[in-house]
């Protein structure tokens, strides 16, 4: 940090040189006050919870192997991503059991927790594909935009473009495409809310979906979201069903949406900053509800594949969290090619900051703690992705050529990920395939 007196020369030397609207930018500067609370150990544990929950795991991973009679089964990083982000009381409860402890059914802690991978990829992949259409098409339902804009090549079944080919290419059973439209009335509800971006105050803020759209967007969309319904429990008790998976469109309200301006709802999709749900209190004078939430700057992820191999006895579980040293939001410290990610507010001048605090009101108490589901579900996602690495926006069940009515595609023919979500063999497979080594046990 500079010396004061230095702050105080180069303070001198800006004033005699600056414009009037530099001035008056700098005493907005330093006359404004930051809503901003204390962000330390909101994604990185302290050290000894860190330790703690690494002695869980440890217990858990003995008590896998003898469930599955395999010596040599360890944790993948998304597992591990996991074990430091669920409920530290769900941890010691999964580590004495062996069973997802908040689901109704007795599932494998092994079983929920391989398919955490597949909840992060969906919903990564999700924030990437859920583009706003709200604001692109003038209102319109998708039905009607869809007809304004030219249709891309469709793929036939060879793999091979054809215009008059169908766009669904599966082998599944058959599943009906539903032609609902975007709720548009929801999400004009979401930007009168304030008429601004809640965490900059820039005017025509873009509605940014808490929780992906697509997850039930469609019909196959929404099968895919209930067979992830048991490792979303490992974030705590809710009703994720009735939030995500009871209808076609059923998060489509505007308690799953938030009004940002467009630089960060395009980084939104990307996954660089999240949102943490810190509380939810009654208006007072008043019939509406308040939800506070903070901004927080995500590290940048490792390049490292969410499915490598983790060795907690050797220290890879602790090093994960070492190793995230490069912050979005942070000038001073970013490496990336192509420009900076940051912000700053245009009325005070100051930077947009981990830890900055935000309010949302809503009309109605249901509604407040339905946008706190879906934000406590958020968090805990975009952490267990920052943590666990690989590629900013993976590969996603439904990339390809399609132009989806609903921003993703149905199905694609020789998807396995899509395939063992639609005949539910996920929970079954991929924790058999454990590395042949015997490193650590």
């Amino acid at each position: 940090m500079p010396a004061l007196s230095r702050v105080r020369e180069q303070l001198g030397l800006f004033w005699e040189s600056a414009l009037p609207e530099q001035q008056a930018a700098l005493q907005r500067f330093l006359t404004t006050s930051p809503t901003v609370q204390n962000p330390n150990n909101s994604i990185i544990p302290p050290a000894d919870e860190a330790r703690t929950r690494l002695d869980y795991a440890k217990k858990l991973q003995e008590k896998i192997r003898k469930t599955l009679n395999n010596p040599r089964w360890r944790f993948k990083a998304t597992h591990v991503a996991t074990l430091f982000v669920m409920p530290i009381d769900s941890l010691r409860e999964m580590a004495n059991t062996g069973l997802n402890p908040n689901y109704y059914e007795h599932i494998n802690a092994e079983c929920a927790l391989d398919m955490v991978a597949d909840l992060v990829t969906f919903f990564i992949s999700g924030l990437s594909r859920d583009s706003d259409d709200d604001d692109d098409d003038d209102g319109m339902s998708l039905s009607e935009s869809r007809r304004k804009r030219p249709r891309k090549a469709e793929r036939s079944s060879n793999g091979n473009s054809s215009a008059g080919a169908s766009s669904v290419v599966t082998n599944t059973p058959s599943v009906q495409r539903n032609p609902g439209t975007r709720r548009k009335y929801e999400a004009t509800k979401c930007r009168d809310r304030g008429k601004q971006c809640i965490f900059l105050g820039t005017a025509n803020p873009q509605v940014c979906h808490i929780l992906p759209w697509c997850w039930n967007a469609t019909e196959i969309n929404n099968r895919r979201t209930t067979q992830l319904l048991l490792t979303m429990a490992l974030f705590g008790k809710r009703e994720w069903h009735r939030l995500l998976a009871s209808a076609v469109g059923a998060s489509d309200y505007a308690w799953n949406m938030i009004a940002v301006n467009s630089q960060l709802r395009t980084w939104w999709g990307k996954g660089y900053w999240g949102v943490k749900c810190m509380s939810i209190e009654p208006v007072s004078g008043g019939p509406k509800y308040k939800v506070t939430l903070q901004f927080h700057w995500m590290p940048e992820r490792s390049q490292l594949p969410r499915n490598r191999w983790i060795s907690i006895e050797l220290g890879d579980g602790q090093k994960m969290l070492d190793d995230l040293t490069t912050w979005n939001g942070n000038p001073g410290d970013q490496l990336r090619d192509g420009g900076l990610v940051a912000a700053c507010n245009p009325s005070s001048c100051q930077p947009l900051l981990s830890g900055h605090v935000s309010h949302v009101l809503l009309d109605e108490k249901k509604d407040a703690e339905n946008m706190k589901d879906m934000l406590d579900l958020q968090w805990a996602l975009i952490r267990v992705a920052s943590l666990a690495g690989a590629a900013e926006v993976p590969d996603s069940p439904y990339d390809s050529d399609d132009d989806s009515d609903y921003g993703v595609t149905e199905a694609v023919h020789g998807s396995s990920d899509v395939e063992k979500w639609l005949e539910g063999t996920a929970i079954a497979t991929s924790s058999r395939e454990q590395p042949k080594d015997t490193t650590d046990g």
